[in-house]
């Protein structure tokens, strides 16, 4: 069965936080826990101007199973990720209609339970990525290993244009 979800279970994996023309902000989610989540009891926000979460936005509304070492992708538009990467597990991907739209240069994103207590927290900047990229709208920054603590700058790099600058 399916547990309720404990800080460092559940860590933000990548994010699209400005995206190209025409596309849409995601984020990806990673269970680094040995446990089957559900993601009814996770929710996602941005920080306010006091560095607090806003609304807290449910990643599902009912019972919906993340499975242990997996990844899932949440996005207002399913349709424009799956198009513009290539998947192979095309049900990691998940709608989500009331993702914060976070803010093009600096801001910090929220991985909460329904009360809001803070399952993982990530601090970015436009300035993490890759100083010799020459254009940055369109990348997102992924984390290179889910046990190093989500605030450690050096566990973050720009995805690589190979992989259409998302994985």
């Amino acid at each position: 069965w399916p547990v309720e979800p404990q800080p460092g279970q559940v860590v933000i994996n990548e994010l699209l936080f400005d995206p190209p023309v025409g596309g849409q902000d995601y984020l990806e989610l990673y269970n680094a826990s040995d446990h089957l989540l559900d993601l009814s009891l996770i929710y996602v926000s941005r920080a306010n101007a006091d560095g607090i979460p806003e609304k807290l936005v449910g990643l599902s509304d009912q019972i919906r199973i993340f499975p242990p070492k997996s990844y899932r992708v949440f996005s207002p538009d399913k349709a424009w990720i799956l198009h513009n990467w290539s998947l192979e597990d095309r049900t990691s991907v998940q709608p989500l209609a009331d993702l914060p739209n976070y803010q093009a240069s600096v801001g910090t994103v929220f991985v909460t339970n329904v009360s809001g207590g803070v399952l993982d927290r990530f601090d970015y900047s436009e300035r993490m990525h890759f100083g010799l990229l020459g254009q940055t709208k369109g990348v997102s920054p992924e984390r290179i290993d889910a046990a190093t603590p989500t605030q450690e700058q050096s566990n973050w790099h720009s995805a690589a244009s190979v992989s259409g600058f998302g994985t």
